[in-house]
Order: C-alpha cells, then sequence, then structure tokens
C-alpha cells in the first residue's frame, strides 16, 4: 500500500508545478504566447522554456510532504482553469477587434474608391480649366494695349467730366451752405485746369468756377464780419478763407477782434443783479465766481484752440486747418511772424481775461 500510495504520488507530482502568483502565471503565458519577455535556463522554472518536468517532480518529492504535494497540485488545477478563462477572454476581445477592424477596413475601401473617383473629375476639371485660362490668355495679350489705351481715355474722360460738372457743383454746393466741400471741389480741379488750361474749351469753365469762388470768399467774409456768427463758423471762415489764399495779416486781425467781441459778449451774459454787494456771503461770492467762470473759460478755451489751428500750424479741433496739398503749394507766402502772431494771441487773452478778472474781484 506504501508502495502504491507512493507510485500513485508520483504521478500526480508529474502533473503539479510550483505554487506561484496569478499574476505572474498570466503573464508568463502571455509572454510566451506572443514570443516576449526576458527566457530563463532554469529548469525548476516552471514558466521557462527549459522547464524538466522530472526534475522538478524530484525536487517537490525529496523537500515536501504528501499534504503539500497535495495543496500544489489542487492550487495548480484552479490556477490551469483560471488561465484557460483568461485565454478565451483574449480570444473573444481580439476576435470581436478583428471583426470591427475589417468592417473599418471595408468602410474606408468604400469611401476610397468614391474619392478616387471624385479626384478624378477634380482632374478633368482642372484641365479645362487651365486650357480655358490659357485661351483667355491668348486673346488678352493681342489686346491688351488697346485695352490700357482704352482704360486711360476712360480716366480722362472722367476727370474731363468732372470738370465740365465742376461750375454745378461749386454753386449747388454754395447753396447749401456746404462751403467746405465747394473748397474741396475747386481744390481737386486745380491741377486739372492748369494741365488743359490752353484748351479754349475749358477757359468759360474756369472763369466760372472762378467767379463763384469769389463770390463764396464774399459769403465767407461777410460771416466773419457777421455778429451773429457763432465762433465755430466764424473759425471755419477764416480756415476756407485761407485755403482760397486770402490774406493771413487781415484775417488774423479780424479772427481776433470777433473773437475777442464773443468772448466778452458771453461774459456780458452773466446779469448785473447777480453780483454780490459788499455784505454778501462766501457761498454768494462763489456762486459768482462760478457763474462768471463758466462763460468765460469755455469761450477762451475755443479761441485759443482755433488761433493756433488756424495760424499757429497745430492740429487739432474742429478748427483743423486742412489745406489742401494743392492749396499749400499755391498759397502765399505768411505775411505775419509767428512772433506777431503769439503776440496777438496773447494781447487778446490777456484783455479778455482782465475784464474776467474784473468781474469776479
Amino acid at each position: 500500500q506504501q508502495a502504491s500510495s507512493r507510485s500513485a504520488a508520483y504521478r500526480r507530482a508529474a502533473h503539479m508545478g510550483d505554487e506561484r502568483p496569478r499574476e505572474r502565471r498570466t503573464r508568463g503565458l502571455l509572454s510566451s504566447y506572443y514570443g516576449v519577455g526576458g527566457s530563463s535556463a532554469d529548469p525548476l522554472d516552471v514558466d521557462g522554456p527549459n522547464f524538466n518536468a522530472d526534475k522538478y517532480v524530484n525536487q517537490l518529492l525529496e523537500n515536501e510532504s504528501l499534504a503539500d504535494l497535495v495543496r500544489k497540485g489542487n492550487d495548480m488545477v484552479t490556477e490551469i482553469r483560471s488561465l484557460d478563462s483568461d485565454m478565451q477572454m483574449l480570444v473573444y476581445e481580439n476576435y470581436n477587434k478583428f471583426i470591427s477592424a475589417t468592417d473599418t477596413i471595408r468602410a474606408m475601401k468604400q469611401k476610397v474608391e468614391g474619392m478616387e473617383e471624385q479626384m478624378n473629375q477634380l482632374a478633368t476639371n482642372m484641365e479645362t480649366i487651365i486650357e480655358s485660362n490659357r485661351t483667355i490668355a491668348s486673346n488678352v495679350t493681342g489686346r491688351r494695349g488697346q485695352l490700357e489705351q482704352l482704360n486711360g481715355v476712360r480716366k480722362l474722360l472722367v476727370k474731363l467730366q468732372f470738370l465740365f460738372d465742376l461750375p454745378a457743383k461749386l454753386q449747388e454746393c454754395i447753396d447749401e451752405d456746404e462751403h467746405e466741400r465747394a473748397v474741396h471741389y475747386y481744390h481737386a480741379a486745380t491741377n486739372i485746369l492748369k494741365h488743359y488750361g490752353h484748351l479754349a474749351s475749358f477757359q468759360p469753365i474756369h472763369d466760372e468756377a472762378v467767379d463763384i469762388m469769389g463770390r463764396l470768399k464774399h459769403k465767407l467774409s461777410d460771416l466773419i464780419s457777421a455778429e451773429t456768427t457763432p465762433a465755430p463758423k466764424l473759425a471755419e471762415s477764416v480756415r476756407l478763407l485761407l485755403q482760397l489764399q486770402g490774406n493771413e495779416e487781415d484775417l488774423l486781425h479780424r479772427f481776433v477782434s470777433r473773437s475777442r467781441a464773443l468772448i466778452l459778449k458771453r461774459l456780458a451774459k452773466v446779469p448785473g443783479s447777480s453780483q454780490p454787494g459788499a455784505g454778501a456771503s462766501a457761498e454768494e461770492i462763489e456762486a459768482y465766481c462760478a457763474q462768471v467762470a463758466a462763460e468765460y473759460v469755455p469761450a477762451a478755451l475755443e479761441f485759443i484752440r482755433a488761433f493756433a489751428a488756424l495760424f499757429l500750424g497745430a492740429a487739432g479741433g474742429g478748427a483743423a486747418r486742412a489745406v489742401s496739398s494743392a492749396a499749400m503749394a499755391d498759397a502765399p507766402p505768411s505775411s505775419a511772424s509767428a512772433e506777431h502772431k503769439r503776440g496777438a494771441l496773447q494781447q487778446t487773452v490777456h484783455e479778455t481775461f482782465d475784464t474776467f478778472a474784473q468781474m469776479v474781484t
């Protein structure tokens, strides 16, 4: 019986292996299946390629008891079943991926076949476009000179039409009080009139335009002299007359005189009855000074800005001197020095400020 039991134990041990964790068995199985991982030369390594079952069983029989051998056998059977289950799951997952890849490849093949047809159609269309372009270029090359000549004639006709319409446009602008637009049209036509002024047919246009602009100068001059002309309109009128080569010295004197009158007129709007008496409170005096300052300060600042823009070459504000290049080229040299202009500005500011100071002191 002992021999029979020992023989049965030998047979069972021949199918048993060393106890390993499940993870190591799974990793070893996958590594051997896919041909990756390192190789071990140990004949007792169950997961190695050089595993020797006889040596492994002899080693177990020498070192392990029968109970341990039975336990190791049960553990190995459990691990074998688990590995079989894992292998089946891997096979199933890889099969599903293979089916999905097959479907994807089939769909890509259908799309590529349709794209190939579209690319062939595109290539055909491109060849047609290239051929059409060659035909057009061949037809246009011989007529390029004629087209450029016709384009030049068209530009000339546009200029001539502008000249023929100039008197009517100038008169329309004056009638609608669009004085700045009239000056812009006149300056735009100046170079054209100079270029074609020797032609007899253009002389009447030139004379009529000059006559209309002369009337505009008189109208602007009247606006400067009028006591009812507000400060912005006064500055605009002076600016346009300067663009029309008006006398700068005379315009400076008239602008300063009218601006001074406008500032004093605003100060005069403060009623004398509101001036505090000898026994007035500090609040009454402060209110009166604020009322006078509200009339003087904006008017004085507006005058200074307009004067700087008109006569000192400073940009900014509604009264900026936007003189066209043609007007600047033809404008006469300034008849007033910069020192004289600054002196006129300072004198006007001092005179009006003295009036303001007398009212608040």
